[in-house]
């Protein structure tokens, strides 16, 4: 278990009042048993033609995926054990019992999200360098959140210019000189594209059900902290493990600057000494909340978090680390010789259930495409007086469909537009006539 350190910084609840959300899947047609280690339940969408995608869903997650079925079926369930792991860690078991599931696309290709124009302007991480930025799309809308990325590793480059400096600072410590000297090659690593999910989905957790004032560093190193995950088949998971490669990463891309971070001057200016990465705010998340650090640099946290709440900006707040510019201060955040601690839970006593896996229709994966557009709105130019604004292309999809999710998102993203009615949908057609109840969810949502 984390210590009490890993509490005290959830301090500032704010309140988040949950708005139910609409079902994307069309009611099930016809069940098959799929064969395999865990029975899994794969339920055809309908009569139209399938899209290739499914998708599944548990308790408190829906995930969508253009792979393959036992892939999505072990993510849904490793996402519902992690939800329950941070239930317990944070307290939160059992509430928020109704509240909407986060739903997770997972795209075989890039370029799919490049199609879909997906841009984080709720929710940014970082700001971390070029090299790690917009690895997901993640929206914490009040009518569910939306993440969005990519089953495809990353690959980290090394050969950086920092990382030939420490080449030479080597060099000039043994007493010889880097000029003429041949640099070592160093190969790229592989980042899994699974730690950017878990790491996404552990954010998303500590905003939806433990609402603070956090520094932006925290938030990042929170879902770092989660992204090694490591989910057992007999139930037990691991957390808090250090991430594959990070004595290479912090090499080329600089070590920790405890100051630049806790006083959020990184957030200003680029750092000299130190890249911002997600490997970078593992470590200091972990050194605060999982290390165990002396009780003196545990009340100074907890005074740095309890500052943060009460709305002091992270360098007033960092007033309460009288040492950062001492050296042993450096070094006891710093030092990347400690065994790592990290935590493994015990064999639960019954195994997870199985996550349900519906086929989906072209159909339903245009209106779920839709949904995700809908959580990153551009605002249109609103038309002069006796025009009409073009629509755009994507809600053309839906049109004619006969089901009702499909009328009633066109009409929410139609809605804020400015489109007329003779653009929009008969308000008396059949169709719209089966979604009356569920147009209040879109109805009085606002601007975004």
């Amino acid at each position: 278990m984390i210590g009490r350190v890993w509490y005290s910084a959830l301090l500032g609840v704010l309140a988040i009042a949950p708005v139910a959300v609409a079902a994307v899947a069309a009611e099930p047609k016809e069940s098959v048993r799929a064969s395999g280690d865990t029975d899994i339940v794969v339920t055809a969408a309908s009569a139209e033609d399938l899209s290739g995608w499914k998708r599944a869903e548990t308790d408190h997650v829906v995930v969508f995926s253009d792979g393959g079925e036992r892939e999505l079926a072990d993510i849904a369930t490793r996402l519902e054990g992690l939800h329950a792991l941070m239930s317990r860690l944070y307290r939160t078991t059992g509430q928020g019992r109704g509240t909407p599931k986060l739903q997770v696309m997972l795209f075989g290709s890039r370029d799919d999200l490049v199609r879909l124009g997906l841009r984080n302007r709720r929710s940014a991480e970082g700001p971390f360098i070029k090299d790690f930025s917009d690895q997901r799309f993640f929206d914490p809308r009040i009518d569910g959140p939306m993440l969005a990325l990519v089953r495809d590793d990353q690959i980290i480059d090394l050969d950086t210019k920092m990382a030939r400096d420490r080449f030479c600072e080597d060099l000039a410590e043994a007493g010889a000189d880097c000029v003429g000297q041949t640099e070592p090659s160093l190969p790229p690593v592989a980042r899994p594209w699974e730690t950017v999910l878990y790491s996404a989905f552990a954010q998303s957790f500590l905003l939806s059900n433990v609402p603070a004032a956090y520094p932006r560093w925290y938030l990042d190193g929170v879902g770092a902290l989660f992204s090694t995950v490591d989910i057992r088949k007999d139930g037990t998971i691991e957390y808090a493990r250090p991430p594959a490669n990070y004595r290479h990463i912090f090499r080329s891309y600089g070590e920790v600057s405890a100051r630049e971070v806790l006083t959020g001057s990184y957030l200003d200016a680029p750092s000299q000494r130190m890249a911002w990465t997600p490997y970078h705010a593992w470590l200091i998340t972990h050194y605060f909340v999982f290390s165990n650090p002396k009780a003196e640099r545990q009340t100074q946290f907890a005074r740095y978090m309890a500052a943060i709440g009460r709305g002091a900006t992270p360098a007033e707040a960092a007033e309460a680390f009288g040492d950062l510019g001492r050296a042993d201060a450096r070094d006891q955040i710093l030092c990347l010789s400690r065994k790592k601690a990290f935590a493994r839970t015990r064999t639960p006593e019954a195994p997870p259930q199985a996550p349900s896996v519906t086929a989906l229709s072209k159909t339903q994966l245009a209106v779920q495409e839709a949904r995700v557009r809908l959580g990153d709105p551009v605002p249109d130019a609103v038309p002069e007086a006796g025009e009409t604004a073009s629509r755009p292309p994507w809600i053309d999809q839906l049109r004619g469909a006969s089901e009702a999710d499909a009328v009633l998102v066109a009409a929410e993203a139609e809605s804020p537009r400015g489109h007329d009615q003779a653009n929009v949908w008969p308000m008396q057609s059949a169709s719209w006539r089966g979604c009356r109840e569920a147009r209040g969810r879109w109805r009085g949502r606002g601007s975004r």
